[in-house]
């Protein structure tokens, strides 16, 4: 039993179509916790090392966070769509 996906024009991926897109959503996760770190670190480590995070402070750090994912996401989806047309 083969395991396929449906791409949004109906056509079904092969294995190594779904294998690379579970590498390229590993290396998605890896770059989200990198960068993120990285910019958690530059903009409030001394604040977290002084002990004056406020929820200002927490927010833009999520932010830190989301947005490398969704720069990732957005990326993915464009070049996923190129590909598949």
């Amino acid at each position: 039993m083969t395991t396929t996906l449906q791409h949004s024009k109906s056509k079904a991926l092969s294995p190594t179509e779904i294998n690379a897109h579970s590498r390229s959503a590993h290396t998605l996760l890896w770059k989200v916790i990198i960068i993120g770190s990285l910019m958690f670190t530059m903009n409030h480590g001394a604040a977290l090392t002084k002990g004056k995070m406020d929820s200002h402070r927490w927010f833009s750090a999520i932010l830190g966070f989301v947005i490398p994912l969704v720069a990732n996401v957005n990326c993915f989806c464009i070049i996923g769509s190129l590909m598949f047309t």
